[in-house]
Formats: structure tokens, sequence, C-alpha cells
């Protein structure tokens, strides 16, 4: 079976919710392309004074191989911040994978944590995009959201 080379388009959206709790939704896309074998995709970003995320998306998938993500969150927030990390594949034309969660935890001033997910690209997926959406929550007492009398 032929493998599959991906070429990498990253968008960026920032969405703010009421008060000051920030979503990061990091959006990767692969196009499959070519018969050739890349070295893999690598992407970082960094919010100043917040975090910093470094994601690894394996070289080459073919159907009935894997995905793999690796993902580096380190941060560079002075206090003590709570994060959670998750993401979801889309491949083929329609289908997603369900939304893993990587990362749920508290880190300190630059603390970092690894993580590593699978996905499995099934053996009938449609020629078509591989989307990886990485999906980076984080909070503390200046980052939150109140809805009501209550807080998130």
């Amino acid at each position: 079976m032929e493998r599959l080379k991906f070429l990498a388009w990253t968008s960026l959206l920032i969405r703010l919710k009421s008060s000051h709790l920030i979503t990061l939704l990091i959006t990767f896309m692969l196009i499959i392309v070519g018969s050739h074998d890349c070295l893999g995709i690598e992407y970082s970003e960094t919010v100043p004074f917040v975090y910093r995320l470094d994601v690894f998306i394996s070289d080459a998938a073919e159907p009935g191989g894997w995905v793999v993500i690796e993902v580096r969150l380190r941060s560079l927030h002075p206090g003590r911040m709570r994060f959670a990390v998750d993401v979801n594949v889309h491949y083929g034309w329609g289908r997603w994978s369900n939304w893993s969660t990587l990362i749920d935890r508290e880190l300190r001033f630059n603390e970092a944590v690894n993580a590593t997910h699978s996905v499995r690209i099934p053996v009938d997926v449609e020629t078509g995009a591989v989307l990886v959406w990485v999906n980076v929550q984080y909070t503390n007492a200046n980052y939150y959201c109140r809805e009501g009398p209550r807080e998130y």
C-alpha cells in the first residue's frame, strides 16, 4: 500500500468567553497529497505569560495505519494554573474520532507535561483531509468564567 505524505496548514482561532476564560483552538489541516514520506509535522504556539504548546504529528498515515500525536505543554504563568488539553481527529469525508483528554492538571511556573495520543485510520477511509484539532483551556483565580452565581 502506498504511504501518504501530509502537507500542513495551520489556522488559529482564539475565542474569548465571558470574564477571562480563554479557549484556544489550534487546528492543523493535514492534506493527503502524495506517495513520499516526510519527517512529520511540528507546530509550536506561545501565549505570552500563560503557556507554550508544542505538537508533533507522525510522518505518514495510510488506511489501516495510525496517526500519532505528541503534545508538550509548558506553563509560563508565574503562579499556578490549571490546564486541559483535548484532541479530536477528522479523516476521510466527515468521519471524526472521539474527543480525548490528553492533559488535565495544574502546573506551576515553567513546569512541563508531555502526552501522546494515537488514532487508527479505518481501512475503508475515503481519500481526503486529516484534521487534528487541539483544544487548550486554562483557568486560575484571574482567568475564569462567571455565569450567574457560579464560577467556572
